[in-house]
């Protein structure tokens, strides 16, 4: 659970992992009678399915790792699926690499730059965190030149601002 983007209770080590859940409550006993919460922005992440394609065909687009705008900075709610392509990874000794993408908002020379930083900030977590051996890991960054959608609205640009991984 993360409140303001930090982490402050590991849910998963919190719970039974073995207990089916259907319900979201929060309490407290400390506070007086008179007073009340407001807790909103709640975003629930299932468990993280990485496709098969990422071994079969070898390359896999994850739209799962979230960047704040404009910046290399992964967004908490990215850990389910930089944790599951860590998994995946540790199955094989395959090298990859993680390519960064961006829409077309902004310079292009900043964007070049930014889906660069982006594949390293990913490489970082990936091997920092998760301990994947950073020799298996090569990145590059394609700016905003190799786009999936090709429309101006939010949602085609959200879909372009995404990291590829790529099986070498």
């Amino acid at each position: 659970m993360y409140v303001n983007e930090e982490k402050v209770i590991d849910m998963m080590r919190a719970l039974d992992p073995t207990a089916v859940y259907s319900t979201l409550r929060f309490g407290t006993n400390i506070s007086p009678d008179d007073q009340h919460f407001y807790i909103s922005n709640i975003k629930y992440a299932g468990d993280v399915e990485i496709p098969q394609s990422l071994f079969e065909n070898g390359s896999y687009q994850a739209h799962g790792i979230t960047f704040d705008t404009g910046t290399t900075i992964i967004k908490p709610e990215s850990a389910g699926v930089l944790k599951r392509l860590s998994q995946e990874m540790a199955k094989s000794s395959n090298t990859y690499e993680i390519i960064g993408h961006t829409d077309t908002d902004g310079d292009e020379l900043m964007n070049q730059q930014l889906s660069e930083n982006r594949a390293n900030a990913v490489k970082y977590v990936l091997t920092n965190q998760y301990g994947v051996d950073a020799s298996r890991l090569t990145t590059s960054g394609k700016g905003e030149n190799a786009p999936i959608f090709y429309g101006e609205d939010s949602v085609s640009k959200a879909q372009n601002r995404r990291v590829e991984i790529k099986q070498l």
